[in-house]
């Protein structure tokens, strides 16, 4: 193409992408990453290479080890990973969220060489799952009524209003700031 050789470019190609990205041969030992990769790990590529994959104690990871009958991760035996989520240990001893993708790597004969393993931080997606829980369980605990949250004496005073009103045939006028919940 154009006499360009675009193997030059590969290292620059591969540090550029955002997700941490892994190969590993077949006996799991780290033979590249990316700048992706030691971000979010904390750990710095010399750190990484050369090093068994499992230095980042992947959850998902020890689990697909355990169910291998013939290697030592079954990565090897299904040929492909897509969308796990696992947790991994960055280098300072925190856990980080992750979504994984690999696949395994043939050499030109079709023998199996390696894995290219894909990690998507997650961190913020689970920090907004846990406060959207948080925010659940607020909604459904028993001192509120039907949505709404107060234990004051004066949110107590509102939900006696509220039951009385439902009762009525009345039409009722309900005003207030703008993201009160007027529309509970």
């Amino acid at each position: 193409m154009n006499g360009i050789d675009y193997r030059q470019f590969y290292d620059e190609i591969f540090d550029a992408i955002n997700e941490g990205v892994m190969i590993v041969d077949s006996n799991g030992i780290i033979r590249k990453v990316n700048a992706a990769m030691g971000r979010m790990t904390g750990y710095s590529e010399s750190e990484l290479l050369g090093k068994p994959c499992s230095i980042l104690d992947c959850d998902a990871c020890e689990q697909l080890r355990s169910e291998s009958n013939h290697k030592w991760c079954r990565l090897f035996e299904k040929k492909k990973v897509t969308g796990k989520h696992c947790m991994i240990t960055r280098n300072n001893g925190s856990y980080l969220p992750m979504l994984k993708n690999a696949t395994i790597l043939k050499g030109r004969n079709g023998s199996v060489v390696g894995a290219l393993e894909i990690y998507t931080d997650i961190s913020k997606l689970t920090e907004k799952e846990f406060k959207i829980q948080e925010l659940l369980q607020l909604l459904t605990r028993d001192n509120g009524y039907h949505g709404l949250v107060g234990q004051s004496r004066a949110m107590q005073d509102v939900f006696q209003v509220v039951e009385k009103a439902a009762q009525s045939e009345a039409t009722i006028l309900i005003s207030g700031e703008s993201g009160t919940g007027k529309e509970l």
